[in-house]
């Protein structure tokens, strides 16, 4: 039996990388000397938001970073529910006292734009990566008792 199921945020928990496509199309578009598309923006994908923009915008990315940070709040407005039966999961898991974690590779500050959307889904089942750098927990678990599930994002 698991004693962690990990889930990963974009895809697995809801339906996130359109909104995060548009987020960084509108916002950022501006700052380079081309409209932005999508397979551009996805080749960007695997750093952080700020790393993200720092690779296609060389001057002024403080506020880029800053636009886009206004545009991905304004857009999650429109995606603030999980996948259907996501939170009937989540209490199922804790019923077996699997411990729930979250793992992302968005920035600190898109993370909790994102938590502070699902708030009611997840504030319960998930530690901030920043609360746990702070506690410093170690788990005495086997990499053999812990599930990570990710849904893969194809284009």
């Amino acid at each position: 039996m698991f004693k962690i199921v990990a889930f990963d945020m974009d895809e697995t928990i809801a339906d996130t990388i359109p909104m995060c496509i548009q987020a960084f199309q509108n916002s950022i578009s501006p700052y380079v000397d081309h409209e932005l598309g999508e397979k551009e923006i996805m080749k960007t994908f695997g750093l952080n938001e700020i790393g993200m923009v720092k690779s296609v915008v060389t001057q002024d990315w403080e506020s880029a970073i800053k636009d886009f940070y206004d545009q991905y709040e304004q857009l999650h407005d429109k995606v603030t529910e999980m996948f259907p039966d996501m939170l009937r999961l989540l209490m199922f898991l804790k019923k077996q006292k699997i411990v729930v974690a979250l793992i992302t590779g968005k920035g600190e500050k898109c993370c909790a734009i994102t938590l502070r959307k699902y708030q009611t889904y997840l504030m319960k089942y998930y530690a901030v990566q920043k609360e746990l750098r702070i506690k410093r927990k170690i788990w005495n678990i086997f990499c053999a008792n812990i599930l990570y599930l990710k849904m893969n994002f194809v284009t």
